[in-house]
């Protein structure tokens, strides 16, 4: 699969118009996470945007006694599992 039809995986990458994705593609690099990777910290700079393709994207908050807290979580697939989307 090349590298054009991967970012189709992202559904808001997708319903982009054919025009525009030509024009913002070149500048995508695809990336590989693993499981417990940070993509940010809240007081990084923002540098990168991330368009999800496969995965769990989670929102963590960490208390003042140390406990973390999932304030909102997604998870992007684009496997077939019995007839249905998992």
């Amino acid at each position: 699969m090349g590298l054009h039809m991967n970012f189709q995986l992202n559904h808001l990458l997708a319903a982009l118009s054919p025009a525009f994705q030509n024009r913002i593609f070149s500048h995508l690099d695809l990336v590989q996470q693993r499981l417990g990777d940070v993509l940010y910290e809240s007081d990084d700079t923002l540098r990168n945007v991330h368009f999800p393709l496969d995965g769990i994207v989670s929102l963590l908050y960490v208390t003042r006694s140390g406990s973390l807290v999932v304030c909102a979580a997604a998870m992007w697939s684009d496997r077939q599992e019995a007839g249905r989307e998992v």
